[in-house]
């Protein structure tokens, strides 16, 4: 069989060795000083980041192995900072090295804190720095998880916005998703799926899955996108293994589950998105939607799906099965969010972050949130505690955003 093709996308990281009340209309600008501050600062970041990787693992931070374990092994915790953690250096001028670079790290990653996102009318928009790339995020009530491109892992308390926990759980951390009492985590990289404690940031397990991407709660199960297999599965945790599998004709990438039954899938490759009927696990289906469908999001009749490629947004009546509108939203659209009547789109390769009335299809607010000078941009998103919650690739950081009151 070929080789599945490379995504164009970031959620297949590579390595060198894979909801809100509507605020007013308006488009935001990030000053110049802005741009140049957080330019400089990330240039300091990312070389020493890289640097640190090849010689302490993890930034700092002890690495949580992305093996199966018998005994549990601990995310680094931290009381602030996650790179407050010691390194144990071979040398005397290797200890300096590190200790200088990440002298230098504090001071950057302070100034790049001090930098505040770009407003966004009637809302509160604070920045949080994790220390090592954001992804993608998944967020609950009482802990937001953040994943990197290079494995790295966050834990942020949303009550204080502190980062409580870090390290890195896999190679290539695709996707991640927080239910109520776990963290999964999908790592393309390594072929694994990914069990992680919440609540004590503890690697519980690692599974062996095929290429995984996309991901989604289907009540005590995963609904889990095989990339390479071309192939979306039902998972069940309590025995450990895939119990359903349909072959979906291409690369999955994105998934979904709606609430009056229905699994949705993006196909990458083959530009459809397949829904799958969760009682027979059959595919009864297929509808072409545009050029590299990457993520997806679910309203009432209708399924929102964002085209990487051709950088617009498909919505798809579930009744008619068909597109029924698309929306130009800028470059590289990722990530979709359905909250209080809007549609949260992440362009990804522009840089924004729009916002889209329901009713009307139209955008309502354009905020760019940065990341694109150094290779990234605003990529996962998700709600929860309140807020909406989004990764910026390429910065180090997450964007809360909050409503009034």
């Amino acid at each position: 069989m070929a080789p599945a093709p490379e995504r164009s996308v970031p959620q297949q990281p590579t390595r060198s060795a894979a909801r809100v009340e509507e605020p007013p209309a308006g488009t935001v600008a990030v000053s110049k000083t802005t741009l140049a501050v957080i330019g400089s600062v990330m240039a300091v970041v990312i070389a020493g980041l890289i640097f640190l990787w090849q010689t302490s693992g993890s930034d700092g931070s002890q690495p949580v192995a992305a093996v199966p374990t018998t005994v549990p092994t601990t995310v680094a915790q931290t009381t602030g900072d996650a790179s407050s953690s010691t390194t144990n250096a071979p040398t005397t001028t290797i200890a300096n090295t590190v200790d200088g670079l990440k002298a230098q790290l504090d001071e950057a990653r302070a100034a790049l804190a001090a930098a505040p996102p770009p407003a966004l009318p009637g809302v509160s928009m604070q920045r949080i720095v994790v220390s090592a790339e954001a992804s993608f995020v998944s967020a609950s009530d009482t802990s937001v998880a953040v994943v990197g491109p290079f494995g790295n892992f966050a834990n942020i308390d949303p009550s204080t916005n502190a980062v409580v926990a870090a390290g890195q759980v896999a190679p290539g951390a695709t996707r991640v998703i927080r239910t109520p009492s776990s963290v999964w985590i999908t790592d393309y990289h390594d072929s694994k799926l990914i069990w992680l404690n919440p609540a004590t940031n503890v690697v519980n397990q690692s599974f062996d899955f095929p290429g995984p991407d996309g991901l989604a709660k289907d009540g005590k199960s995963l609904i889990i996108a095989s990339f390479d297999n071309g192939a979306v599965t039902r998972f069940d945790p309590a025995v450990g293994k895939i119990v359903e599998q349909v072959d979906v004709g291409g690369n999955p990438t994105a998934v979904a589950v709606g609430p009056q039954g229905g699994i949705w899938a993006a196909i990458f490759n083959t530009g459809e998105l397949v829904r799958i009927d969760p009682a027979t696990f059959t595919i009864s289906d297929r509808i072409p939607v545009g050029s590299g469908p990457v993520g997806i999001a679910l309203s009432k009749g209708t399924v929102w799906v964002a085209n990487h490629d051709e950088g617009t947004i498909a919505q798809v009546s579930m009744a008619e099965r068909k597109v029924v509108s698309s929306i130009p939203v800028g470059a590289g659209p990722t990530g979709v969010l359905v909250v209080s009547g809007n549609l949260w789109v992440t362009a990804t390769n522009a840089g924004d972050l729009l916002q889209i009335d329901l009713a009307s299809g139209q955008v309502v607010t354009r905020t760019p949130l940065g990341g694109v000078a150094r290779g990234g941009g605003p990529t996962g998103i998700s709600a929860g505690a309140g807020s909406i919650w989004v990764a910026i690739e390429g910065e180090q950081s997450v964007v809360r955003i909050t409503p009034p009151a």
